[in-house]
């Protein structure tokens, strides 16, 4: 039964990393709180508080670049 929650903490934790580092956050930073506090509570949080700015600006070039290629 530990065996199972500790899979599960430990998938959990990867989905946070990877979901901070792709809104351009420090992704060690907000697996090692998901693990403290609570892997859902960090997707929660995560959702809330949204991309850097320099994620979004990044986004927004992306686009910029893409319509002007098609």
């Amino acid at each position: 039964m530990d065996i199972f929650f500790v899979i599960f903490i430990i998938i959990f934790t990867i989905i946070s990393y990877k979901m901070a580092k792709n809104r351009g956050r420090n992704g060690f930073g907000w697996a090692v709180f998901g693990i403290i506090v609570s892997p859902l509570l960090v997707w929660v949080i995560l959702l809330v508080i949204g991309d850097t700015e320099e994620k979004e600006k990044e986004k927004a070039d992306f686009k910029a670049f893409k319509k002007n290629c098609l």
